[in-house]
């Protein structure tokens, strides 16, 4: 899957036809964690779930921005 930012070292990202991108990635401490984007929403959610809520991304650059915040926000539950 192709997407708008590089992911880290070990983390992949795949299309599920029900959640969205599902981003699966992997702690310092060896956890396992994963955060669903829906673009249509513009929106994420920790975990393989349904995103329900829209959020505000618009602008030229708002896919890169909605991956970079979901990545970040998996990094902080990871850590």
């Amino acid at each position: 899957m192709d997407t708008p930012i590089a992911l880290p070292e070990g983390w992949s990202a795949e299309v599920d036809q029900t959640f969205g991108v599902v981003i699966t990635g992997v702690g310092p401490t060896g956890h396992i964690g994963c955060v669903t984007i829906s673009e249509s929403l513009r929106s994420f959610e920790l975990g393989a779930s349904i995103v329900r809520k829209r959020q505000h991304y618009s602008g030229r650059y708002w896919r890169k921005e909605l991956y970079q915040d979901a990545v970040a926000s998996l990094r902080a539950a990871l850590s």
